[in-house]
């Protein structure tokens, strides 16, 4: 899922300010934004940095999770390069895709991988090759971590390892002591000399020399114990680092740090006093690094924040923020016989969602003040529309978003739902005349999707953009590249739809799928709410714009890995707009939208609260067979959930089957998604799917179709993420 026009430097831009000439030298710093320039955007990354004063080189590092589909928008991105055309980097996509297979014995073995980027002023304009550090999941049993380093290695290496090598790497892991793990499995890409960079973790300081000799560490230790002792006196964890090739080589490193963030920038600075009296350390680069870590947020950067953490602040919660996190992460010393100590510090940066005032100590912004929303008109009242121009883009509001749902088939009864839904952002808000506000730069943004019943699958994407995106409204048409949505009469009630296939449509899995599919409303607008005014919240301006076409006729084409299907069907679409539509209690909305056979549709929502309540303000809509409208209230409805899904790649648990009476409506429905597992792993992953519907309407038996979406759901974003990843 690559992200248009974005890459690394997006994020490195926010903190460079950060990094002054004593801790990266004015001429590397190109360096650095040339090779950030062609990696993709994806955080957290970091700095290796030689300690001592005349040691000026640095590394750049970047970390690819295994969640959030990083592995899969890196390989993307190394396919959509020239650097495909260099073996490693290839060797590396096809790694990652392998990875994201939950068949795979990678696949939950491995929580990350580290790449590392020798910035060698000779080689700034060739492809760089990186080494790739595997980080092991501890919390499994040794076998399984080994397992994945098996499969790994011959992805990962031009040409399978000697048997001596990978004897050693076995001998590596059965000598292990009790208590102690193997973390980290490093291989040198770009390096000729065949050897492993293996890393163990939770040693204690007298087990360290008999395992270096069970190994077969052939070089004097000599200081290695007293070294021991000096640094567990001021850290609580060391790493070692031993690199084993055809012998174990007599080169050691030892990365030391805390287990408690909260202690690590004191007891790392005392260790770095240490190291300038020992003359390991520059003082100048010790007073960098302890003004490093902090966080800078939105409204106290100067430069533009990532468009696609901006795209993905709508997916998180309302307590939720992005920040750009500094930590400073370890100090590695490397111990080798017969020659001075070597000393490097590891900084990182990346972005975190958190809560206000876990960030100090600069403040963060309230979602809804991404950049500020001063001067930015609210839904704050019932207003007149004016169709077909309220089709298109209301840019004087903060966001707004077009969405298209709807299940179809072919002739041959083969099922199939989509979702191609449309957002724009206001990114800096500024001014004060209608003209200005108009001007303001809009980010454009928009997910797709087709869930293929027969084949139990949900093919998914997106795109952001800030250039190739943009709205109109007469006539009404809204696009990024050549996924559109335009209207086909003088009213906007006729559209058509379209995500170009093959050249434009291809997910990371290498899936090739797109659509192209004609709308026309069967039943008149419905503006939800109170006239259109759609009240979240019973504080003023808590409220969006909501209209919509609850049953448009659908026919056209499905595209998928080389099929062309013709399909018929319905579709649903809506369109809000506004400004602070959510209050700071929110934690995610399920949203419904039902089509019955009888021709009667249903739209409702509940807005989930931090506290298990609902909003009492959550609506609907009962709209019949004529285009009348029923309103629905909160007490109206009765949403009992039947069972629950857990996604393999979140972790989160989802609702997944419903049972939703509406007595005032004489409706009892019951609704099964088509497909389990039908989540779009996003920043902040949602579930949104094609359902099937059984029950009755006004006595009868009935059935139908819909779509469901659920937001919220899950792990709390920024816990657990904003340790691990610092680590």
């Amino acid at each position: 899922m690559r992200l248009q026009s974005e890459t690394l430097a997006d994020a490195l831009q926010i903190v460079l300010p950060h990094l002054p000439p004593s801790l990266v030298a004015a001429e590397i710093v190109p360096r650095i934004q040339n090779l950030a320039c062609r990696l993709p955007p994806i955080t957290p990354a970091g700095f290796e940095i030689r300690l001592r004063a005349d040691e000026p080189q640095v590394d750049l590092l970047q970390c690819i999770t295994a969640g959030e589909d990083a592995p899969l928008i890196l390989a993307d991105y190394i396919r959509s390069s020239e650097w495909e055309a260099q073996p490693a980097w290839a060797r590396l996509a096809d790694f990652c895709c392998v990875w994201d297979d939950g068949a795979s014995p990678l696949h939950g073995a491995l929580r990350d991988i580290w790449l590392e980027f020798d910035l060698d002023a000779k080689a700034i304009h060739a492809t760089p090759i990186p080494s790739v550090f595997l980080t092991l999941n501890t919390k499994l049993p040794a076998t399984d971590t080994f397992a994945a380093m098996e499969a790994a290695l011959p992805l990962l290496l031009a040409s399978p390892g000697s048997p001596v090598l990978l004897d050693n790497i076995t001998r590596c892991f059965r000598a292990v002591p009790e208590g102690g793990v193997i973390s980290h499995i490093g291989l040198m890409l770009s390096r000729s000399v065949e050897a492993l960079r293996v890393n163990v973790q939770q040693l204690g300081r007298e087990q360290v020399e008999p395992f270096l000799t069970q190994l077969g560490w052939s070089a004097a230790l000599t200081g290695l114990d007293e070294l021991l002792g000096r640094i567990f006196e001021l850290v609580d964890h060391a790493t070692l680092c031993l690199d084993m090739g055809v012998r174990l080589y007599p080169r050691l490193g030892l990365e030391c740090t805390t287990r408690q963030l909260t202690r690590r920038p004191a007891q790392l600075m005392e260790l770095l006093d240490d190291l300038v009296k020992r003359n390991l350390c520059a003082p100048e680069k010790r007073a960098a690094l302890a003004q490093w870590t902090g966080a800078t947020s939105p409204k106290t950067t100067g430069v533009g924040w990532p468009d696609h953490l901006i795209a993905r602040s709508l997916m998180q919660p309302p307590d939720r923020f992005s920040v750009m996190g500094r930590r400073l992460s370890h100090i590695k010393l490397t111990f080798q016989p017969g020659r001075a100590l070597e000393a490097k510090g590891y900084i990182g940066f990346g972005n975190l969602w958190v809560k206000p005032g876990t960030a100090e100590p600069e403040p963060i912004a309230a979602l809804q003040t991404l950049h500020g929303t001063d001067g930015l008109p609210r839904a704050d009242r019932v207003r007149v529309f004016h169709f077909p121009a309220d089709h298109g883009p209301h840019c004087e509001y903060q966001t707004e978003w077009w969405y298209y749902t709807g299940n179809v088939a072919t002739a041959e009864r083969r099922r199939f739902g989509y979702q191609l839904t449309f957002f724009r952002r206001i990114l800096a808000p500024s001014g004060d005349g209608a003209g200005q506000r108009m001007a303001r730069p809009q980010l454009y943004f928009a997910h797709f999707a087709i869930t293929d019943v027969e084949g139990n699958r949900h093919l998914k994407s997106e795109r952001t953009s800030r250039a190739a995106g943009g709205a109109a409204g007469t006539p009404f048409r809204v696009w990024i590249e050549d996924w559109s949505v335009e209207a086909l009469n003088a009213d906007g009630a006729q559209v058509r739809l379209r995500a170009a296939y093959p050249s434009g449509m291809k997910n990371d899995k290498g899936d090739a799928f797109g659509l192209d599919l004609t709308l026309a409303a069967l039943k008149p607008l419905v503006l939800q709410g109170e006239a259109g005014l759609s009240q979240k919240t019973d504080a003023v301006g808590n409220a969006s714009y909501y209209i919509s076409f609850s049953r448009l006729w659908t026919e056209g084409t499905l595209y998928l890995n080389g099929d062309s299907c013709a399909v018929q069907g319905l579709s649903w679409m809506d369109h809000e707009w506004g400004t602070t539509e959510l209050g700071p209690r929110a934690v995610g909305w399920d949203w419904f939208s039902i089509q019955l056979d009888d021709e009667r549709d249903v739209m409702f929502y509940h807005i989930r609260n931090k506290d298990g309540s609902v909003e009492p303000l959550s609506s609907g809509a009962v709209i019949e067979p004529d285009g009348t409208v029923m309103r629905l209230r909160l007490d109206q409805v009765k949403l009992n959930i039947l069972e629950t899904w857990k996604s393999t790649q979140s972790r989160r648990t989802y609702p997944a089957r419903w049972n939703l009476q509406i007595p005032s409506a004489e409706l009892d429905l019951t609704l099964t998604p088509l497909v389990a597992d039908q989540e779009m792993p996003q920043a902040r992953a949602y579930w949104e799917g094609a359902v099937q519907i059984e029950g009755t309407s006004k006595g009868a038996q009935v059935k139908g179709s819909g779509y469901v979406e659920l937001t919220g759901y899950g792990a709390k974003v920024g816990e657990g993420n904003y340790e691990r990843n610092w680590r």
